[in-house]
């Protein structure tokens, strides 16, 4: 018969080693998190101090496995990952509702153990629909915020707008009363300015604030404001506009607040400082970043040339622009023949020549381009070359094709010309 009572004791004991090795990993964990995690992260989770609790309890156990799940609620989810390429956009697409608020934090270094940083992904999911707002009443602040948020704007943003100031905050506290509780004075005003700013410019604004330093870690603020943001897929193809410019997001704070006409967006996105950050990538950024006012993520063409790395979302706005006039045109005399879906695959399935018609439209608008004019006509020839040259194999859809290009060259050519 079995030692039962000797078995329990070796059981009891291993529970009890088991129990002091969990306790100092924890204590190792917690020393990491506080070296390696922006104290904003702490700051807004003051009141999920359970969360806080779970992701010490398991930092260590990331690597064996993908994700920890700290919160899975009907109104907010947060996850611990590996960073990873597409972690990020793989949560995103698969989440059943469209976030109203997102936070993204990335660790300064990364975990011990592994090449790879933190993440923390955080999404809430609370409606406040146009009426709600408009039908909002005796709506109460927390005392002392208008005072403290008042101070901060004179010092931050002199030109605010202070008569929009209370009815800035209220509108805040409609849509997201718990932002307000946790935040300091400095986030929120910096929203309201925001706010303001995308207002003040018909509903699109982007700035650029350098040299923010956070625990001696220095970072460059984004921030891009925009009315009536396009529907599911926007904040994903926001965060690949980052992404596909090397722009390394080290924390992400978006808010979508109902007005009681349109949803309003709210980014801030702080950049980790590096070399790269120049004039011209502020530039691109910017560029890509309104790009995707006017471009669908969900598109074939997108995805292919935009996802692929082979356009910018610019360009692309130019490739498209060249299948509506080709199709518009060439259906006119033939509709059976040149259909939408046809004109499209000829460029989905030809990049090179869509590159080169690309290149040489930008040198035939560059003004400030050195020997514009003999640089201009070899790109024109070059693509000319490569449209008289399109040959798969299949004589019907390679002449159709060539037709194709050939009507977007001709109107690059002609347009250019009459410029």
């Amino acid at each position: 018969m079995p030692d039962i009572l000797g078995l329990k004791q070796r059981v009891d004991r291993q529970l009890d080693d088991n129990l002091k090795l969990r306790q100092l990993r924890e204590n190792e964990n917690l020393t990491w998190l506080k070296a390696n995690i922006s104290p904003y992260f702490f700051l807004t989770m003051v009141e999920h101090q359970d969360t806080v609790d779970l992701l010490v309890s398991g930092l260590d156990t990331l690597g064996e496995n993908r994700h920890l799940l700290l919160a899975d609620r009907e109104q907010m989810l947060i996850m611990a990952g590996l960073s990873q390429a597409g972690s990020i956009y793989k949560i995103l697409t698969n989440l059943k509702a469209k976030p109203t608020y997102a936070e993204i934090t990335h660790s300064y270094g990364s975990l011990p153990g592994s090449d790879a940083v933190l993440e923390i992904q955080r999404y809430e999911f609370k409606e406040v629909s146009s009426h709600q707002v408009r039908s909002a009443k005796n709506v109460r602040l927390p005392a002392g915020l208008k005072t403290a948020v008042e101070k901060v704007l004179r010092r931050l943003y002199p030109e605010f707008n202070f008569s929009k100031l209370v009815a800035g905050l209220k509108l805040l506290a409609i849509n997201n009363l718990d932002y307000l509780k946790i935040s300091p004075p400095e986030r929120i005003a910096r929203l309201l300015w925001l706010y303001q700013q995308g207002c003040k410019y018909d509903g699109l604004y982007f700035a650029v604030e350098e040299g923010v330093d956070v625990c001696d870690h220095p970072e460059t603020r984004i921030l891009f404001s925009v009315g009536n943001p396009p529907g599911s897929g926007f904040l994903e193809q926001v965060l690949e506009v980052f992404h596909r410019l090397d722009g390394h997001v080290s924390r992400a704070y978006c808010l979508e607040i109902a007005t009681g006409v349109n949803p309003h967006f709210l980014g801030t996105f702080y950049l980790e400082e590096c070399n790269d950050l120049s004039p011209d990538f502020f530039e691109r950024l910017k560029c890509e970043l309104y790009n995707t006012q006017i471009l669908a993520n969900n598109g074939e063409l997108y995805r292919h040339y935009v996802l692929g790395n082979i356009l910018t979302g610019e360009d692309l706005l130019l490739v498209k622009a060249l299948v509506s006039f080709c199709y518009t045109n060439l259906a006119h005399n033939q509709p059976d023949i040149f259909d939408a879906d046809e004109v499209q695959r000829a460029f989905l399935n030809s990049p090179e020549i869509a590159l080169a018609l690309v290149r040489f439209f930008r040198a035939k608008f560059t003004p400030d381009l050195k020997e514009r004019e003999t640089e201009s006509r070899r790109l024109e020839l070059e693509a000319e070359q490569l449209i008289a040259g399109y040959n798969t194999g299949h004589r019907h859809f390679d002449e159709l094709r060539r037709t194709v290009f050939a009507t977007a060259l001709l109107l690059i050519h002609i347009t250019c010309s009459a410029n």
